[in-house]
């Protein structure tokens, strides 16, 4: 704590004290209760207390429950959120603060109105605005609001204020930003109404400043009450910092409330306000700041995103950019974050990627979140801090393959108490992982390769790299389970899933699979194109790699358009398109190559759709990006000739980083 003057300082909240300056901002974990009679009723589960106590146990000051809906026109994404105004509610928050409490940590509670973020699909009401102007991404167009209306949310508003109340919480947190309704009063660009609540700054904050009083009269002076603001649109035409100031200073000069919560960035902004692997750490922080200085009497809490060192979250304090830090991500990927700083072992901190895979695409794609790194996220009362027990016998353990999956069981195992020995094929930890990091953007991402040599090498795991192992090697250890986590390799036949067929050409020798070229072991010619069946990361980094190094590349895919299945990872899509159409890719959606002719410098693709074939001249090389194909030649050899043998990771089937931890950790544990 030496190390840490101003993050381990309490705070005063209002009526709260807050033992220390991190807080985890709000979040939707989607782990919902469904009332069997009303199946558009959600409610806070089980699973969400055990989520967030999770993270009080492991040292978090303040931990803030995410968007609840005030009223019933404000199921506000494709797994919608839970609902504050029904009074069903307060036993499911209650248990959530006893929890909670249990770790001398604070409770507050977000209250939201999605505004015409709704999807309303269950309760089949129409999106409430205060104009009828488009969605900006669905294009889907909402109500006008009536003043009855604009009544009927504010007593929303109050109502489940004094639910949270009825549960304990300790605090309520207004949402008037992310492109929710209040932040569409208070933004010129939704708000053309010519009423009260329109025109003006001074109308348009009125919206604003009638819910705090209101949730102020209904919680009494006991809880804490705090708005969450972004600081600027980052729209054109938007409002700026300058506007947030004067709405700021209101907010303090009124006396109603005991904090603010800042950051930046809109529903079309929105991968600068989630901050994906391609951002640098800590965009929102001078906006913060800029804040900060014209608020005075109460506390700032600031969010500047993509935060993840402890040492620069202590300089922001010691420099006063803000009164606490808000760490989201980094708290899911590691719930210990807190105790793990306050003991000086920021090395055992496990890191978040920032891919926003499982966290905000889980949420995208109507999933409860999880994430990439830390496999006990939704599962806490069974995966969670002080389960791992020692194993009943201790075991003589061979893990194959050192990816993420073998590492995992590693670690795992270890800490249960086996012997273990993993081996890896090459000079170096990390499998095909490694060779994802090599792509441009996401080097950071070798972060969570540098935490599982740590934590190897602390454990005392025998390491012996550069081994290929063979069935004999196995008998002649003769241990007590075998893992194998021997991976997967991308074919270079062009094999689909539209035919199941290879393409003719693919055996030349200007064909290269992505291993070889981030590798470095395929020649690349100066005109290159890219077949990219994974829809992912891999072809839109290679071009870029490729691009930079002055080759011009063209990507042709079958889906609608490049990078489909990055869609969902809403920080780092938009960054991707930036990064490769700036350099010159040239894309091609919604096609296939045909064949690649034994003449090179050419190939034939054709359109899904049409079938009409077109030739692609001048092509000095072709990149396969197409079907992998698990290694499981050593698993298929041991099975039934050892005593205990699992296969975890893309030896079972190629996927993502996250199910070969998953799998690793699970296996650890069974073991």
């Amino acid at each position: 704590m030496g190390n840490f003057k101003y993050l381990f300082m309490p705070l005063k909240i209002g009526p709260i004290t807050v033992k220390n300056r991190i807080y985890m901002p709000p979040h939707t974990t989607a782990f919902y209760n469904f009332p069997a009679e009303e199946p558009w009723i959600r409610l806070p589960s089980e699973r969400d207390a055990y989520y967030f106590a999770e993270r009080a146990k492991g040292g978090v000051g303040l931990l803030m429950y995410g968007a609840s809906s005030v009223h019933p026109s404000s199921d506000y994404s494709p797994m919608g959120c839970v609902v504050a105004y029904d009074e069903r509610c307060i036993p499911c928050f209650k248990r959530i603060a006893d929890m909670v409490h249990e770790h001398d940590a604070k409770i507050f509670c977000q209250l939201t109105h999605g505004g015409y973020a709704c999807m309303n699909e269950l309760v089949r009401l129409p999106m409430m605005t205060p104009s009828q102007i488009p969605n900006p991404l669905t294009w889907a167009i909402p109500k006008e609001m009536e003043i009855e209306e604009i009544k009927e949310v504010e007593e929303g508003f109050a109502k489940s204020a004094n639910n949270l109340k009825e549960a304990g919480f300790d605090g309520i947190e207004i949402h008037a930003g992310h492109g929710y309704l209040i932040e569409e009063f208070l933004s010129p660009l939704w708000n053309k109404r010519t009423d009260d609540y329109g025109g003006s700054l001074e109308n348009r904050i009125r919206l604003l400043l009638e819910i705090v009083d209101k949730v102020r009269t209904a919680i009494g002076n006991k809880m804490a009450l705090g708005v969450r603001i972004i600081a600027d649109q980052l729209l054109q035409g938007g409002f700026s910092i300058d506007d947030m100031k004067i709405v700021s200073q209101k907010l303090e000069d009124g006396g109603k409330i005991d904090f603010l919560d800042v950051d930046i960035g809109t529903l079309t902004s929105h991968h600068i306000m989630l901050g994906g692997s391609y951002l640098p750490p800590g965009p929102a922080t001078e906006f913060i700041a800029g804040i900060k200085e014209v608020v005075k009497k109460i506390p700032v809490l600031g969010c500047p995103i993509r935060m993840a060192d402890p040492v620069h979250a202590e300089r922001l304090l010691a420099e006063g950019k803000m009164d606490m830090v808000g760490i989201v991500r980094s708290l899911i990927a590691d719930p210990e974050f807190v105790n793990k700083t306050m003991e000086g072992r920021i090395d055992d901190i496990r890191p978040c990627l920032f891919c926003c895979e499982k966290c905000l695409g889980n949420f995208v794609k109507a999933l409860p979140i999880s994430c990439n790194v830390n496999p006990s996220v939704g599962r806490e009362k069974e995966w969670g801090i002080g389960t791992l027990k020692p194993a009943n016998v201790v075991k003589n353990i061979m893990i194959i393959g050192g990816g993420p999956a073998g590492m995992e069981a590693a670690r795992v195992a270890t800490l249960r108490g086996h012997n273990v020995i993993l081996y890896e094929k090459d000079r170096e930890l990390g499998g095909a992982f490694r060779l994802n990091c090599k792509l441009p953007g996401r080097e950071e991402m070798e972060s969570i390769i540098r935490w599982y040599k740590i934590q190897l090498k602390n454990l005392g795991i025998k390491i012996i790299l550069e081994k290929e192992v063979t069935p004999e090697l196995v008998y002649e250890v003769k241990p007590d389970a075998v893992v194998v986590a021997t991976g997967a390799s991308f074919l270079k036949t062009g094999l689909n899933g539209i035919t199941g067929a290879t393409i003719p050409g693919w055996d030349q020798k200007n064909v290269v699979t992505p291993e070889e070229v981030l590798e470095g072991k395929a020649e690349i010619g100066d005109h290159v194109i890219i077949l990219d069946d994974e829809g992912h990361c891999i072809a839109p980094g290679i071009a870029e790699l490729l691009a930079t190094k002055g080759k011009t590349v063209k990507i042709i895919t079958r889906y609608p358009f490049v990078g489909m299945n990055l869609q969902t990872e809403l920080g780092t899509f938009p960054f991707v398109y930036e990064r490769i159409l700036t350099k010159g890719v040239e894309l091609i959606p919604n096609s296939y190559i045909m064949e690649i002719p034994e003449l090179p410098g050419k190939v034939i693709a054709f359109n899904n759709y049409t079938m009409q074939t077109r030739e692609i001249e001048t092509v000095d090389t072709v990149i396969m990006i197409t079907a992998k194909k698990s290694r499981t030649e050593l698993y298929d050899q041991l099975k039934g000739k050892v005593k205990e043998l699992y296969a975890i990771g893309d030896c079972v089937a190629p996927r993502r980083i996250g199910d070969a931890i998953f799998e690793g950790h699970k296996v650890g544990r069974l073991l």
